[in-house]
């Protein structure tokens, strides 16, 4: 099964917050988008998801999502891959995905980029896509 993963909303890229906790950095996901994953990445635990391996994109909101689902499902296995990014091709990912057959993968990048791997997947007949 492969599971496509928008990543969630960064927050704004020109301006840093400051809390009593952490730093958040811009392009980080916002206190709503973290919200927001953390309750897809449950939903989607309590389904039964099989994951074995999640990759993201190089972008700090894709990896922070990329955690989130890793956390609540209880995944070790994690991958930066660059191939990820919003305006990449997707024909790397394809030729990657033939590799790990078999193998229960999320894939978390941009909205963008994620379209147009789900829609290259279905024009090449792969069914077994759930997006997120």
């Amino acid at each position: 099964m492969l599971y496509l993963i928008s990543s969630g909303e960064p927050r704004s890229r020109n301006r840093r917050t400051k809390t009593a906790k952490f730093f958040k950095e811009p392009g980080s996901l916002s206190d709503l988008a973290r919200a927001k994953v953390t309750r897809c990445a449950i939903f989607i635990r309590k389904r039964g998801a099989k994951i074995d391996q999640i990759w993201h994109g190089p972008e700090l909101n894709a990896k922070q999502t990329a955690d989130i689902f890793a956390d609540e499902l209880m995944i070790n296995d994690i991958f930066k891959k660059t191939f990820l990014r919003s305006g990449d091709p997707v024909d790397k990912c394809l030729a990657k995905i033939d590799n790990v057959e078999g193998m229960g993968l999320a894939i978390v990048s941009s909205t963008h980029y994620i379209a147009r791997l789900a829609e290259a997947l279905k024009s090449i007949g792969v069914s077994d896509i759930i997006l997120v």
